[in-house]
């Protein structure tokens, strides 16, 4: 059964429990044109998920191609007309878009950056950004790009194998969720069955509107559930100020410690996930600029959690360039073992000269690799894990439809007794 007739049967099914809780006729049909519109809503959002995945694969093909095609011409335009014949069709407008802008001069002095821009706008991440920016300095500037493919073809992998991983995680979750929605729903038509025939409840006009509220919220769930994609990431409300609480030297308030003892776990976390990222693109700057060149464009793209102590490090480079010292208090209050190491070897790369650092920099190419796999494990499952709360709605939904259930048998039973014994 394909993914249109699960969606079908699971919607008929709240239909087919509002049968057999003896709802009104009406109340029914109520209950059935919902259940229809949340299945059309439910197929829309399938669709949607589709699209998105194809376009995953289609931009993934599309890192692969043009990095073997730039590597062997070193010409963003020689790569494109290259690599025009084998992407998807979906592609090839955009591909025509990048070859046009290049050949008509657009884009005042960053033509580049302006006609790569097009494929960006297809798929936005961070990957792609960074390629982009490499193919247009390595086009510029020339030299040894050999090893810098190497690493991109490394972070093209390990964003592939990140996404993967991520819709993998994801689609269990939809599966529990979607399975717990389900028992709630049962666990309700359970109970009506339940109910003795003298009471009378399950006839009554409020109840029956009640147990079509509930059957409709376990529709609306089961429509966030199928519907859950975990793409958007978490709304930050604090602004830059916890950033600045966290990172700050300065002897603080007591509200501000207050504060800082709050956002630092969170911001460190931040930092920690940031890093792998942080590192890729200084990488692929290594080879073409300094270190305090490099680290100051890379301020520019790195994440908000790493930005006040890239600050710090430039201004420590600037102030004593031979000295390691402001490589080593780089992210020191984290206490991650890890960055110490790497930062060690940026600062060789530094006193080599970027023409001399063949053996440092593929062993920051393998910590980067570790480090990415690592990072790409942690965001799928935290991207996730606030969803695995949904699972208790439906209980809690349950739950109220059996104390209301109770709650009403127990009233027309203590409402008999009294009226019998009035009688008598």
């Amino acid at each position: 059964m394909g993914s249109k007739g699960k969606r079908l049967l699971l919607c008929s099914s709240f239909v087919l429990c509002g049968y057999f809780c003896s709802l009104s006729l009406l109340r029914l049909l109520f209950l059935s044109l919902f259940s229809f519109l949340i299945f059309l809503f439910a197929t829309w959002k399938d669709r949607e998920e589709k699209e998105s995945y194809q376009r995953f694969l289609c931009i993934s093909f599309y890192m692969e191609q043009v990095l073997y095609s730039f590597e062997r011409s070193g010409k963003i335009l020689s790569a494109f007309e290259e690599i025009k014949p084998l992407v998807a069709e979906a592609l090839k407008p955009h591909v025509d878009c990048v070859l046009d802008r290049i050949r008509s001069g657009l884009g005042g002095d960053d033509i580049y950056g302006y006609a790569l821009s097009a494929m960006e706008d297809y798929y936005q991440t961070d990957i792609l950004s960074q390629l982009h920016r490499f193919m247009v300095q390595a086009e510029e500037l020339g030299g040894e790009i050999k090893d810098s493919i190497a690493l991109l073809k490394a972070g093209v992998a390990s964003f592939e194998e990140e996404k993967k991983l991520f819709y993998l995680k994801r689609n269990a979750l939809r599966n529990k969720l979607v399975l717990s929605d389900l028992l709630g729903l049962l666990v309700c038509t359970t109970v009506m069955k339940l109910l003795p025939d003298w009471s009378g409840i399950s006839l009554k006009p409020f109840f029956q509107n009640f147990v079509l509220f509930i059957f409709s919220c376990f529709l609306l769930l089961f429509y966030l559930f199928w519907g859950l994609s975990g793409d958007k990431k978490k709304m930050n409300l604090t602004g830059e100020k916890r950033y600045a609480l966290v990172w700050s030297r300065e002897k603080l308030k007591f509200k501000d410690r207050i504060l800082r003892s709050f956002y630092e776990k969170e911001v460190y976390k931040e930092a920690r996930l940031a890093f792998s990222d942080w590192m890729f693109d200084m990488l692929l700057r290594l080879q073409l600029q300094t270190v305090e060149t490099a680290v100051r464009a890379s301020i520019e793209h790195a994440d908000p959690s790493l930005i006040l102590p890239l600050w710090e490090l430039l201004n420590g480079i600037k102030e004593d360039p031979v000295s390691s010292e402001p490589y080593l208090h780089f992210l020191e209050p984290c206490g991650f073992y890890e960055v110490r190491a790497v930062m060690l070897e940026i600062y060789s790369t530094g006193q080599l000269g970027k023409n001399n650092i063949g053996e440092a920099f593929k062993l920051l190419l393998l910590q980067n690799q570790a480090m990415q796999r690592e990072t790409a494990r942690e965001r799928a499952e935290d991207r996730l894990s606030a969803y695995g709360m949904l699972a208790a709605l439906p209980m809690a939904l349950s739950v109220c439809m059996l104390i209301v259930t109770l709650s009403m048998v127990l009233l027309g039973f203590l409402s008999g007794v009294h009226l019998g014994s009035f009688v008598s």
